[in-house]
C-alpha cells in the first residue's frame, strides 16, 4: 500500500478520513507526483507556494553565497511594498506567469508579506543552528528532499503498518539543514496561525523526522516548524516513532477543525464541520 504524508497530517491522523486515500502499489505509477508549481488552486495556496519558493531559493545557495543572495532577495521584496510592482528577481524566482489572471496589487502585497515573514523565520532558524560550535557558514540546505524514490536506497525504504497492511510513505520535506552528524527537518508554513493547524504541522514534521531517522540512522535528527505566528518564528517538534499506532481501525474518528478539509465532512456523523454547520 501507498500513502502521502500530507494526506495523514491534513486529517490530523483521523483513521476514517485517511483510509480512502490508501492506494495499492499497482496504482503507484498512475498516482500523480506532487505539483511544485507556484500557481495554486486558490490565492492562499499561490501565496504560500510563493513564500516556499523564495525561501528555498535563498537557503539552497552554498553557504558562501547565501548572505549576498538573502540581501538581494530582501531588497527585491521590500521594493514590492514601495513600488507595488513585481521586481525582476522575484519574477525570475516565481515565474513570469505568477500574476496571470490575478488582481495584481492584492496578490503582490499579500505575497510580499508572506515571503518576507517566512524568509525572516528561516534566517532566524539558521542563525540559531549556527550557534552550534564550528557550524557557522557550514550548513548545507536542501529543498524538497524526498523520503521515497530515487536517492533513497532499497534498504532504507520507509514504511509503516497502517490498517494491517505494510504501507510505503511518500512525501517531500520543505527544507533539510545538514551539518556534520546533524540533520534538521524543517516544514515551512504560511497563512493565519491557529493551534489546530499547528497540531497538523507537528504531525507532518514528526512523520518526516521519523522517516529521516530510519533512512539516516547515523544522523542526529530534529524536527522544526516555521511560521510567523510562533515565538522566534520557529518551534521544535518532539519525536514520535509510534505515530502510526492509532491507524489500526478505519472506523475511528478524530473530529476537529481539520474536518473541513476532509472529503467525508458531510457524510461523517462525527464531523466537526457537519456539526458546526447544523448549528448554523
Amino acid at each position: 500500500m501507498y500513502l502521502r504524508v500530507s494526506d495523514i497530517s491534513k486529517h490530523y491522523g483521523c483513521p476514517k478520513g485517511i483510509k480512502p486515500l490508501l492506494r495499492n502499489l499497482s496504482e503507484v505509477s498512475g498516482y500523480p507526483e506532487v505539483d511544485y508549481s507556484v500557481r495554486g488552486g486558490t490565492e492562499a495556496l499561490t501565496i504560500g507556494n510563493a513564500a516556499h519558493r523564495v525561501v528555498q531559493y535563498v537557503l539552497e545557495n552554498p553557504p558562501e553565497k547565501r548572505d549576498k543572495i538573502h540581501e538581494e532577495v530582501q531588497d527585491a521584496l521590500n521594493s514590492i511594498k514601495q513600488d507595488v510592482r513585481m521586481p525582476s528577481l522575484i519574477s525570475e524566482i516565481l515565474g513570469e506567469d505568477f500574476l496571470t489572471g490575478a488582481i495584481h496589487d492584492q496578490l503582490l502585497m499579500s505575497s510580499w508579506k508572506e515571503c518576507r515573514n517566512l524568509l525572516d523565520c528561516s534566517i532566524s532558524l539558521l542563525g540559531f543552528l549556527e550557534d552550534i560550535p564550528g557550524s557557522e557558514g557550514k550548513w548545507e540546505i536542501k529543498a524538497e528532499m524526498k523520503i521515497h524514490g530515487e536517492g533513497v536506497s532499497s534498504e532504507n525504504v520507509y514504511q509503516k503498518n497502517i490498517f494491517g497492511s505494510t504501507t510505503l510513505l511518500h512525501g517531500s520535506i520543505d527544507l533539510v539543514f545538514e551539518y556534520d552528524h546533524y540533520l534538521i527537518v524543517a516544514e515551512l508554513k504560511t497563512g493565519v496561525f491557529a493551534e489546530w493547524k499547528k497540531k497538523t504541522w507537528e504531525l507532518q514534521t514528526q512523520i518526516y523526522s521519523d522517516a529521516c531517522n530510519f533512512i539516516y540512522p547515523d544522523k542526529k535528527i530534529a524536527g522544526i516548524i516555521l511560521h510567523k505566528g510562533l515565538i522566534d518564528g520557529y518551534n521544535p517538534v518532539s519525536r514520535d516513532s509510534h505515530w502510526a499506532d492509532s491507524l489500526d481501525d478505519s472506523g475511528k474518528t478524530i473530529p476537529g477543525e481539520h474536518c473541513q478539509y476532509c472529503d467525508q465532512k458531510l457524510s461523517c456523523n462525527d464531523s466537526w464541520f457537519k456539526q458546526i454547520n447544523s448549528i448554523r
